[in-house]
């Protein structure tokens, strides 16, 4: 089975989750669509028709005919026999139903996969701009899968667990900060800014990075608005404090990558995630349930782990991404 998968451009933690499946040799990677495009000058009026300055004016551009480059018919990709074509839901191209249609017919042999990285209700604005319904996008695709337990019961998706499968060496950091969070505000800023008071008035020493803030929204100088760093500087940061804080979206009811991210390096989590205790991987020893006033028990994080190494850790690496798209088919087929 050979793979393409494509993540969207700001989506370099995606190398981390399936780090294995990308190295093989059976996978193709590319975090930008527009890497399928060999010609410059096509490289750079491509980039011109699909920016969002353009697609604001609502100009009658034909996209189909740039479809023919985002076909994946790059020298290299011509002489593999490719399975799959894995795309994520924050890449305009992933609801762009003619596209899509397009893939299927200059490729019937593949099979055209969406993954849901965040949950349908965060991703509606996306097909619904395209005007589309979640039943027009499963008609779309072979397969959808999420990482949201909860919508891939209501929907009648695939379901991923945390994985986090890579094969880059992570050095043990000297200990910075007690308690650190990387991520956008959303809908979570005001949640994020009362953790970071209780914590700062507990004398813990913090790492917050927030992007998406408005200006009138900046109230604390020692938090970093607006700063957009690479996943491999955000991991630094995990690794190098004794506390990850997680804070879910919305109605979001599953574990994110930040828990993976404690259990690789070995460290402790608060979180708002009420459910969390129906995981495999919940331990009191390590995860700390946020309450409603967003409490900090800094005994808690001061006291560090009692391990040297997670003992979910196996079970969290040991998740492939390619095992789980075989058995869906395998399993489909022989429905």
């Amino acid at each position: 089975m050979n793979i393409i998968i494509n993540s969207g451009p700001g989506m370099d933690w995606v190398q981390n989750i399936f780090g294995t499946s990308i190295q093989e040799d059976k996978c193709i990677y590319y975090k930008d669509k527009y890497e399928l495009i060999e010609n410059i000058i096509f490289k750079y009026l491509c980039k011109m028709a699909y920016s969002n300055k353009i697609r604001k004016l609502k100009l009658k551009i034909k996209y189909t005919r740039w479809y023919k480059y985002f076909a994946f018919n790059t020298t290299k990709n011509k002489k593999w026999n490719i399975s799959y074509l894995v795309k994520f839901n924050w890449d305009y191209l992933s609801f762009d139903k003619e596209y899509i249609l397009y893939l299927k017919k200059v490729h019937p042999e593949v099979k055209v996969i969406l993954i849901f990285t965040g949950s349908i209700k965060l991703s509606k604005s996306f097909y619904q701009h395209q005007g589309l319904h979640l039943s027009d996008i499963k008609a779309m695709y072979d397969n959808i899968y999420t990482f949201e337990k909860e919508d891939a019961k209501k929907y009648g998706l695939g379901f991923l667990p945390l994985m986090f499968n890579t094969q880059k060496k992570f050095m043990t950091k000297k200990i910075m900060y007690d308690l650190c969070y990387v991520g956008n505000a959303k809908d979570r800023l005001n949640s994020i800014h009362s953790i970071y008071e209780n914590a700062i008035r507990s004398g813990l020493k913090c790492c917050f990075y927030v992007n998406g803030v408005k200006k009138y929204e900046k109230i604390y100088n020692d938090i970093i608005y607006n700063k957009k760093i690479s996943y491999e500087k955000s991991l630094k940061i995990s690794n190098s404090s004794k506390c990850i804080l997680e804070i879910l979206q919305g109605e979001a009811s599953t574990s994110t990558i930040r828990i993976a991210e404690a259990i690789i390096f070995n460290k402790l989590v608060i979180t708002n995630n009420i459910y969390i205790k129906d995981e495999e991987y919940y331990n009191d020893k390590y995860i700390k349930i946020l309450n409603n006033r967003f409490e900090i028990d800094k005994q808690f994080i001061q006291g560090g782990v009692n391990w040297v190494k997670n003992p979910y850790c196996n079970s969290i690496t040991q998740r492939e991404l390619f095992s789980y798209i075989e058995y869906s088919n395998k399993w489909n087929a022989s429905v």
